[in-house]
């Protein structure tokens, strides 16, 4: 392999370095972009009917890790199994609009969905906003809940009464 075509990036707490053909420059380290619950949902809601496509990231077709790392988290894209690196568990009953149901597992096996709302009062039907083949692309279904999904919570989430002046 021709290393001078090699881009190779390195991530730390203090810099970043592209080397690209042979050349090394500093770049600004990835930082957490603070969001709001309401700003989630109102952005899940401009994708709606974008088609679903296994590793896809843009509005011609997008997988779930890319659909909520776009939409609701990250300023880089995140998998199912790495999401834990922006994000902690939460209970079941902490569930919020903008939190999310992880299946933290690599490739097609893992699964991550935006939670809306509970559908019932017995808390095991949901609203989710979800980018998955079952419902052809980007969606808001309501869902029979799971116990094996793991509910998380962005590190940066804003309540949204945090972000009025």
């Amino acid at each position: 392999m021709d290393t001078s075509i090699l881009i190779f990036l390195v991530t730390s707490a203090t810099s970043n370095l592209i080397h690209r053909n042979r050349k090394i420059m500093a770049i600004e380290p990835v930082k957490p972009r603070p969001i709001t619950r309401a700003q989630i949902i109102k952005n899940a809601r401009a994708w709606l009917g974008v088609p679903y496509k296994l590793g896809g990231g843009d509005r011609d077709g997008i997988d779930c890790s890319h659909f909520v790392s776009t939409i609701a988290w990250a300023n880089q894209y995140y998998t199912t199994d790495l999401i834990y690196r922006i994000s902690h568990p939460i209970s079941k009953e902490e569930l919020k609009p903008g939190d999310a149901l992880n299946i933290p597992e690599s490739g097609e096996r893992g699964h991550i969905m935006i939670f809306d709302s509970w559908a019932n009062e017995d808390h095991t039907r949901l609203w989710i906003y979800d980018s998955s083949a079952a419902c052809g692309g980007v969606c808001h279904r309501e869902i029979e809940y799971d116990d094996s999904w793991v509910p998380i919570r962005y590190n940066w989430v804003l309540e949204d009464e945090e972000s009025r002046p």
